[in-house]
């Protein structure tokens, strides 16, 4: 199955239910990120180049990462932004992994503590 993108429209309306576009933010934030199974915190570093752990049902030590974005279940990539309901992918220095669906998140800065998607 070939990966499509979003179309501007649909970015659009994501970006009003809230997004996290991982490269606008400053080096050193770090993100939590809930799924139903674990918790990711990512750290910030150049670009889409992250540092992740995984803790919960299938757990990873840290690692160096490239973030590639969050894809959803039909193969549409929203390439280097992360998007509730939908799953993250990284490539790791072990190898790619995907992530179950995205439930929650917050941003962390010396500056501001940011929670999206709370229920």
């Amino acid at each position: 199955m070939p990966t499509i993108s979003p179309d501007e429209k649909l970015l659009i309306t994501k970006r009003q239910e809230g997004i996290i576009e991982i490269a606008k933010l400053p080096t050193g934030t770090s993100i939590l990120v809930e799924t139903a199974a674990q918790i990711f915190e990512i750290v910030v570093q150049q670009g889409y180049n992250v540092s992740v752990i995984g803790i919960g049902k299938r757990n990873f030590i840290r690692q160096n990462a490239e973030f590639i974005g969050s894809i959803t279940q039909t193969g549409m990539l929203f390439a280097g932004i992360i998007v509730k309901d939908m799953h993250l992918v990284f490539k790791l220095e072990s190898g790619r992994y995907t992530t179950g669906c995205i439930r929650a998140a917050s941003i962390n800065n010396e500056n501001y503590h940011y929670e999206l998607w709370q229920e």
